[in-house]
């Protein structure tokens, strides 16, 4: 298995067979370029970190990346080439991919390492035509507030995952914009609760069992520092008991409250539950 990438969301667009990047030269004018199928996506992660994955997937798919331009590379194994331009778009990234009929097997090896940990997404094309990327991209990630009414409303009062009342507020004000990815980490959890709730099997380490159902690393333990300094951060109290919510995942990174969230939970021994205790902003660090 390939490593997984903290990624969140690639969107496929039809509507870039004529557009050339800013700064850049149009593809296909040259001789030689004739026949070549173009590809484009957006990713709501920044330049850089989509950067560093494509390079990843290359690798991984057995190829070599060599820069070409400012912002444009060429992915190349014997007898293929597909040539990729990245630039930045408002809030997201824009990929765009073109190549010849007889490089269409290392695409293929390609695009499912780009995607094999990504929720997969498709713009419309009037949106991406008349220049409302941001507003699209935005509309797709949704809210965290909406992704944890939707899960709560999915799997009903018999759902192994149930929220604390303080992890449903911080989630009500929790400004990340990348829902996805919390949506993905709840429906892990979910498939970790119901093996739980019907008897753990031996044999696992707790952090392979929950980087198992996760398919990401989870951190075991908040500091004994931290718990001191700002206990209100990392645990609450749920039908009558007070969870720490030792166990947790960090979606993103940096300051901004924007693009970077955590959820925290425990399980409780009596009901075989995971109780979220907090599902938002970042909590609060000695450092």
């Amino acid at each position: 298995m390939f490593p997984c990438f903290t990624v969140l969301s690639i969107f496929p667009s039809t509507t870039c067979n004529t557009k050339r990047l800013a700064g850049q030269p149009a593809f296909g004018q040259g001789r030689g370029m004739t026949h070549r199928i173009r590809r484009v996506y957006f990713t709501s992660l920044p330049l850089p970190e989509a950067q560093q994955i494509v390079a990843a997937a290359s690798q991984a798919a057995a190829a070599s990346l060599t820069p070409c331009s400012l912002g444009a590379y060429r992915i190349e194994r014997p007898g293929s080439c597909i040539k990729v331009a990245l630039k930045s778009a408002g809030a997201v990234t824009q990929l765009c991919f073109e190549f010849k009929q007889c490089a269409k097997n290392l695409w293929a090896a390609l695009i499912k390492l780009l995607s094999a940990r990504l929720p997969v997404r498709r713009l419309k094309a009037a949106s991406v035509a008349s220049g409302s990327v941001v507003r699209s991209a935005d509309s797709v990630s949704g809210d965290v507030d909406k992704a944890v009414a939707s899960f709560i409303d999915s799997h009903g009062v018999a759902s192994p995952v149930v929220f604390t009342p303080t992890a449903r507020r911080q989630a009500s004000h929790c400004k990340y914009r990348h829902a996805p990815k919390l949506q993905a980490v709840l429906e892990g959890l979910r498939r970790a609760g119901a093996v739980i709730r019907d008897g753990r099997p031996a044999g696992l380490a707790d952090d392979q069992f929950w980087s198992l159902f996760l398919q990401r690393s989870v951190t075991l333990r908040v500091s004994d520092t931290q718990l001191q300094m700002f206990p209100e951060d990392y645990q609450a109290d749920f039908e009558g008991e007070r969870f720490v919510g030792h166990h947790h995942v960090t979606l993103g990174a940096g300051w901004s409250e924007a693009d970077c969230m955590s959820v925290h939970w425990a399980v409780c021994e009596r009901t075989r539950r995971i109780i979220i205790v907090r599902c938002g902003k970042h909590g609060r660090t000695h450092r």
